[in-house]
């Protein structure tokens, strides 16, 4: 900063935080999803995604592309989870790993890999 005015800047960056409920006032969860197929990937994702709003409502951001959205010839997208600082977070790894599995048996899905990362970064 030219000013070195660091604390203010701190300051309204842990309001903005807190406002939209982002670490450290919350747990971040990322869903990375991947497949060969980009239509496939995306119908996926959006099931995925809309079957987790359903559970955790407003928590739940995407499906989106990431900055990187191709990879070694696999498109990839992302779906965040916020939990709470208060939240058991087994609890709400345990009802992703479940709707996971709820949806994973569609057709759609075949193929398509999920890698689930627990506060990213």
């Amino acid at each position: 900063m030219v000013d070195n005015k660091y604390e203010e800047m701190y300051e309204d960056e842990i309001a903005e935080r807190k406002q939209f409920n982002y670490p450290p006032f919350s747990r971040l969860i990322f869903l990375n999803l991947k497949h060969k197929d980009p239509d496939v990937l995306n119908f996926a994702s959006r099931m995925l995604a809309n079957s987790l709003h359903t559970q955790l409502g407003k928590r739940v951001l995407g499906p989106e592309q990431p900055l990187v959205s191709r990879v070694r010839n696999y498109y990839l997208m992302q779906i965040i989870v916020k939990a709470e600082k208060d939240t058991a977070i087994q609890k709400v790894k345990n009802l992703i790993s479940e709707t996971i599995l709820q949806v994973n048996v569609d057709p759609a899905f075949k193929g398509v890999i999920i890698q689930i990362d627990v506060d990213p970064y």
